[in-house]
């Protein structure tokens, strides 16, 4: 279920890594629907963009902590300038249980799409961005194409998709819909040659993911980029998180200043 995640003045010294410092702390609250939406009514009355909030949705492997700590980071060297919610749907958080991680986040699609629907009416935000992450991106797709076909898909600024692991197939059978609607302004799409866990995708799924390079992904009002030279530790998939001139680049579509260009 989506949960707010407390403010970001407590991370403001951490470095920028994909992975959380082990020193981090955590204030948690247990709120019910009303008091969920009436914190977000709240953060967004003190911001000085009360009208914005960004949507985190996380990945395969992510637990909860680490991914408090991801949207708290992400939303601070962004400069995001309204309310960051982190989405967190129930990953198994262990490396071997890709396919129960993909039931799950089946599982989801429908607590996911209702979540969606309820923002602008719930919170008063008259922009709301989302940032998927690899499997995330497979739940987020599914959602709002459920919110299409059912007449209820809200007014969305602008989606990124990082590192997605989605299938060319399920792309194209999703994006062009939902792009065709104009209730999406802008969708980027960020994907790596680099990646090693689009390559583990690839051979599971027996189909290349549009997070990996080649191919490139290409759909009227898509832009994709190309991360493969802006490193990144480990398998490569965390960039969207480690590399500055991904989050440099997540900024400026997010103040609405430039359309994202290839990085280096």
């Amino acid at each position: 279920k989506p949960l707010l995640f407390p403010g970001i003045g407590l991370y403001r010294f951490f470095v920028s890594s994909a992975a959380p410092p082990r020193n981090v702390q955590m204030g948690i609250a247990l709120l019910d629907n009303a008091g969920f939406y009436q914190q977000i009514r709240d953060q967004l009355t003190a911001t000085a963009h009360s009208d914005e909030v960004l949507v985190y949705i996380h990945g395969f492997c992510n637990g909860f902590p680490e991914e408090i700590w991801r949207a708290a980071k992400l939303s601070r060297d962004v400069g995001l300038l309204g309310t960051p919610i982190l989405y967190d749907w129930p990953s198994w958080d262990e490396k071997l249980e890709y396919v129960a991680d993909l039931r799950q986040m089946e599982d989801s699609v429908e607590s996911l799409a209702d979540f969606l629907a309820e923002i602008p009416a719930k919170t008063g935000a008259s922009q709301i961005d989302i940032i998927a992450h690899s499997m995330g991106n497979y739940g987020l797709l599914s959602a709002l194409d459920r919110l299409r076909l059912q007449g209820r898909l809200p007014r969305i600024n602008h989606i990124m998709m990082a590192a997605p692991d989605v299938t060319q197939n399920l792309a194209t059978q999703k994006i062009p819909p939902l792009l065709a609607t104009g209730k999406i302004s802008g969708m980027t799409l960020y994907a790596s040659d680099k990646d090693f866990a689009m390559t583990i995708s690839r051979h599971y799924n027996k189909e290349s993911p549009v997070g990996g390079l080649p191919p490139v992904t290409l759909f009227p009002h898509l832009v994709t980029v190309d991360a493969s030279e802006v490193g990144d530790e480990g398998f490569g998939h965390d960039y969207f998180v480690s590399s500055r001139a991904v989050e440099q680049d997540i900024g400026y579509i997010l103040q609405n200043q430039a359309l994202p260009r290839k990085l280096s």
